[in-house]
């Protein structure tokens, strides 16, 4: 019997395997952050790089739904860099008001007003 695995597919597997040795070496259970370990949990950098991420995830969500149109992923990929200390305060407003939700469902909820959903 022959495996059909296209390129594509086989470069997959290392990413895979990678990813479930590195998760088996962790002692702790990966989980979303939520408001208030944002918060209280990480300094203001490590808050920075967190929501950045959270939006660079969201923004390649975007893309992947809208494409061939980058306008969406671009407005969201952008959106903590524009206007960056009145945006950081309401991220932080919208994270003290809900602090038991994980970061990801705040993020987007604040960027959807600007970026659309």
């Amino acid at each position: 019997m022959s495996c059909n695995f296209t390129t594509r597919q086989a470069g997959i597997v290392p990413a895979i395997v990678t990813a479930l040795m590195l998760g088996f070496a962790t002692s702790e259970k990966a989980h979303a952050l939520s408001g208030g370990e944002v918060l209280n949990k990480l300094d203001t950098d490590q808050q920075v790089q967190h929501l950045s991420g959270v939006l660079a995830g969201l923004g390649y969500a975007r893309f992947l739904r809208d494409r061939p149109d980058e306008d969406g992923y671009k407005c969201i990929e952008g959106w903590l860099g524009r206007e960056t200390t009145e945006r950081w305060d309401i991220m932080k407003q919208w994270l003290e008001q809900h602090k038991e939700k994980p970061v990801a469902v705040i993020v987007y909820a604040a960027v959807s007003k600007d970026c659309g959903q």
